[in-house]
């Protein structure tokens, strides 16, 4: 059981607290507007496999270089599925777990000043079993949390200190690993593996009430296998997924949905085929107009230009060759940089026009550690 929630650390939280995270994010975009710039820190989960310890490491990040800050890292005593900012910029969530048979809970740290970590003055508050990604409403006030354990959703209200208040638990039948929320923080959406002993649907959406109150509303039963699912600048929903063949292949896919404003349905508007086995998420620039896939097969990322009207997802450029299969990217709050974590970290300029240029700035995580994890905060 406990492989088990190591496995799915490493294949959803990266990108579900990265891409999340960036919902506060502000700065330059590439084709994108240019406001005043704030502080930016990166928080990266690590884990030490020989021994098995987590920790949280901290850096500032400006211009592209990965700055430690002091102390270098926090010691977690969990295993940690993801790590999430608030929209604020201000306060630091981990979900995870002490081993497979004790109850999940989310550690809470406030963000300083100068970035450093410190434990919220409520350290932890409990979740279901083996909770997973965290989502944020853009507002901050509410988070949802899956917890893969127990096949349940929760949601929490956020107080002035920062810590979370369980609001409500509700079931969701779909071995859930994923969870987003729309732009206006009304409709939260949670998807399955759909791996359990039966099909099950693979998404289920949620209205959020004014006090953050989860009802299930509808499921739609796709034939999908997500694996990742993001919410881009310009309110549409893509989902990544891999597909087993009877071959034994994987072949990919990005589903792209639009959001009906009115009661938060969702209903395809593309499918765009990959080469690659498993893509990884879309990561968006801030302004919405370039987008990028991790190809976790290849070992490269797909660059695309995105059609603000209709979402569309039209190749820009050749595929960059990483060589790293695991790693995730994540676009930095200036949307100058895109980074790819792994150890070392990889940094990629962002050109005008959206294309990718390997970089030599980069950051090392220590040695014999691997990253899980990434939020990107400003503040």
């Amino acid at each position: 059981m406990q492989n088990d929630s190591l496995c799915s650390r490493t294949l959803s939280a990266i990108a579900a607290v990265a891409l999340l995270s960036c919902t506060a994010c502000s700065g330059y975009s590439a084709g994108g507007s240019n406001p005043a710039p704030r502080n930016t820190y990166a928080y990266i989960g690590l884990e030490s496999p020989l021994s098995q310890t987590f920790s949280i490491s901290q850096f500032q990040v400006s211009n592209g270089v990965f700055t430690t800050l002091s102390p270098a890292s926090s010691p977690v005593d969990l295993y940690i599925n993801s790590v999430t900012a608030d929209p604020s910029g201000k306060y630091l969530f981990s979900a995870g777990t002490q081993n497979s048979l004790a109850p999940g809970e989310i550690l809470q740290f406030v963000i300083g000043s100068d970035g450093t970590l410190a434990g919220n003055a409520t350290p932890s508050v409990p979740t279901g079993e083996l909770p997973d990604a965290l989502a944020f409403t853009p507002n901050g006030h509410f988070a949802v949390a899956v917890n893969r354990g127990d096949d349940t959703v929760s949601s929490y209200a956020m107080n002035s200190a920062g810590s979370l208040n369980l609001v409500n638990t509700v079931p969701t039948g779909l071995d859930p690993i994923l969870a987003i929320v729309d732009a206006t923080g009304q409709f939260a959406y949670v998807a399955g593996s759909g791996l359990g002993d039966s099909p099950q649907p693979t998404i289920s959406e949620y209205t959020i009430a004014s006090d953050g109150t989860l009802t299930l509303i509808v499921t739609f039963d796709e034939e999908l296998s997500p694996t990742f699912m993001t919410l881009s600048p310009n309110g549409f929903i893509y989902l990544s997924q891999a597909t087993p063949t009877e071959d034994g292949g994987f072949p990919g896919a990005i589903i792209e949905f639009s959001v009906n404003e009115a009661n938060g349905g969702l209903s395809i508007v593309n499918t765009y085929t990959t080469v690659d086995r498993q893509p990884g998420p879309v990561v968006f620039t801030p302004g919405g107009n370039y987008a990028y896939v991790q190809n976790e097969g290849s070992g490269t990322i797909s660059q695309f230009a995105v059609d603000a009207s209709t979402g569309a997802l039209t190749q820009n450029g050749a595929d960059v060759t990483t060589g790293y299969t695991q790693a995730r990217c994540v676009i930095d709050a200036s949307g100058k940089f895109l980074y790819l974590i792994q150890n070392p970290i990889s940094t990629f300029a962002i050109n005008e026009d959206g294309t990718l240029a390997p970089s030599e700035i980069g950051a090392s995580l220590g040695t014999d550690v691997s990253a899980f994890a990434v939020a990107i905060a400003q503040n």
